[in-house]
């Protein structure tokens, strides 16, 4: 038996043997079939027990493997982060090989959708887009950027609800492909030494009520988020590393929330804080509106961006929400757009596509930095179509690479920079413009924007 099938045998003898997906949890499940069986017979005395103990099994073990495919489908992406970094970072490759994983654990995708993939007329780009949005149509990104949380999230709900056992197991793969992540602290099972959730949640109720006058029937329990771990704490000039209970929840009219660290060995207060809950406000929005992918990676989708966003900025400058010389906003990505919105316009008829411009882009990497395809594809290039000089209108590429350990490694041995900015003719094709260099700033613009 390869190693491969003795890993997934393992897999599913201990998700029979746990029974996974919260049928622990549900004590009377076989009485709840026996009832059912017995309902659909008319309870009779001819009920075969062995046929329902059958049917109980069976469902267990049905349970129990999708359970064992979907860990196992989110142990490869794990990996598979560990090595490239954010799944909207990973090339073309990687992208199609994550919707094979998917639909080997069964999951359905548009088969129209699918189809177009395979066609050959696609280029790399093309191809690329395409893979994406089709995992995104599956596994939406609560916050434009998927990651293995938000997959998750499609079976479990939120990683705040999630059990005890999925966040522990979570930290337990991140232990295993990429450790520094979790240097900080990590989630944990409590052991027999450690108070119970029970006691822990009785004393983060009782402190609740003597320091800020809330009681539990003041509180939202729906929002009530549960967490065991070991952390990295100071307290009194002293650092160290403790075993806790993490508690956070809202007021039943969501304008606070409260939240606890409690010592696990004798249930010690570490920690119990009040906060407003913020309302979403404009630089939310934008926020959100600039590291969408449309906005990222395709020009039209830029120039909306930044035209749907030039008269709110200029209403708030105007009415002096924003003052642009002091700071935040003094040399911020928010103004540099702001300022270079009237030069980046929106390709014409007669120019290169994007992605005839991209491949042209990539080649110039390729070859003028003697880069290999691996080596270029750590990279995510941003784009913009600019009109600095209308006569002579150029695609801007800027290429970054983010959270990616073989980019750090090919970064700290010297075979990548941080960023390329390209600029290619829309009329041409000719570069007009390679620049290497691993100079990053907080400003967004200028020569070492993250921009455009």
């Amino acid at each position: 038996m390869s190693e491969l099938k003795k890993k997934r045998a393992a897999q599913v003898q201990n998700a029979l043997d746990t029974t996974l997906s919260g049928l622990q949890d549900d004590p009377w499940l076989g009485k709840k079939i026996i009832q059912s069986e017995k309902n659909k017979r008319g309870i009779t005395r001819k009920v075969s027990f062995g046929a329902i103990i059958a049917t109980i099994l069976t469902l267990i073990a049905i349970t129990a493997l999708a359970a064992t495919a979907l860990n196992y489908l989110y142990e490869r992406i794990i990996q598979k982060e560990g090595q490239f970094g954010s799944i909207e970072n990973w090339n073309t490759e990687n992208l199609v090989e994550l919707i094979d994983w998917m639909q080997d654990t069964g999951i359905t995708l548009d088969k129209e959708e699918l189809d177009k993939l395979n066609n050959d007329n696609l280029n790399d780009t093309q191809k690329r887009e395409l893979a994406l949005e089709i995992i995104k149509s599956y596994y939406p990104s609560r916050d434009g950027i998927l990651s293995t949380i938000d997959i998750m999230a499609k079976e479990k709900g939120p990683i705040e609800y999630w059990t005890l056992e999925d966040k522990n197991w979570l930290s337990e793969m991140y232990a295993q492909y990429y450790p520094e992540e979790i240097e900080l602290g990590r989630n944990l099972i409590p052991e027999e030494q450690d108070i119970t959730r029970e006691q822990a949640e009785s004393i983060f109720f009782s402190e609740l009520e003597k320091k800020y006058g809330q009681k539990r029937e003041d509180m939202d329990m729906d929002t009530l988020s549960v967490s065991f771990g070991i952390g990295h704490f100071t307290i009194d000039d002293s650092s160290e590393n403790i075993r806790h209970w993490t508690f956070e929840l809202q007021s039943k009219d969501h304008k606070e929330s409260f939240g606890a660290y409690i010592r696990a060995n004798d249930g010690e207060i570490i920690q119990i804080t009040s906060s407003t809950i913020k309302e979403k406000d404009w630089i939310d929005e934008y926020a959100e509106d600039r590291i969408s992918f449309n906005a990222r990676t395709s020009a039209v989708g830029f120039y909306n961006f930044l035209h749907k966003w030039k008269p709110i900025l200029s209403k708030l400058i105007e009415t002096g929400e924003i003052n642009p010389d002091e700071k935040p906003y003094v040399n911020s990505d928010i103004m540099y757009w702001y300022d270079i919105t009237d030069v980046v316009g929106l390709p014409q008829t007669d120019d290169l596509t994007q992605d005839e411009a991209q491949e042209l882009a990539d080649a110039a990497i390729i070859s003028q930095l003697r880069w290999t395809t691996e080596e270029l594809h750590c990279f995510t290039p941003w784009v913009s179509y600019r009109i600095d000089d209308v006569n002579q209108p150029v695609y801007w590429f800027v290429y970054r690479w983010y959270g990616n350990n073989n980019a750090s490694e090919l970064f700290e041995n010297g075979k990548i920079t941080k960023k390329v900015v390209v600029q290619i003719s829309a009329k041409t094709g000719k570069v007009v413009k390679l620049e290497a260099d691993n100079v990053v700033t907080e400003n967004g613009g200028r020569s070492n924007s993250v921009g455009m």
